[in-house]
């Protein structure tokens, strides 16, 4: 990645209270650290009952976010949106995911 695309992908996270306070050092390391992954419409991001130690931030775009009743039949719960974050209970407790989240 580019200092220009760094530079954009910081200013996105910015939108997200989790990152908004970070000094920029700090920042650029959690950049450095993670993996930018695009998905095409209609990708499975997670599934729900996975274990995973991933922690998710929405940069572009919008995600669906479903549960499945016991009969199976999928719910759809909402939305979630640029500087959104998911899976982040996973980071502090040992929980499998509670959702499905689809692009």
């Amino acid at each position: 990645m580019d200092r220009e695309q760094k530079a954009s992908l910081a200013q996105k996270l910015r939108s997200s209270l989790l990152f908004r306070y970070l000094d920029d050092s700090s920042l650029d390391q959690i950049i450095d650290l993670s993996d930018l992954v695009h998905y095409n419409l209609d990708e499975k991001i997670i599934e729900e009952g996975d274990l995973s130690t991933c922690l998710y931030t929405i940069v572009d775009g919008t995600v669906n976010v479903f549960i499945q009743e016991k009969s199976g039949k999928d719910i759809f719960v909402g939305a979630i949106g640029a500087g959104d974050i998911f899976r982040e209970a996973r980071i502090f407790q040992s929980i499998r995911r509670t959702a499905r989240i689809v692009s």
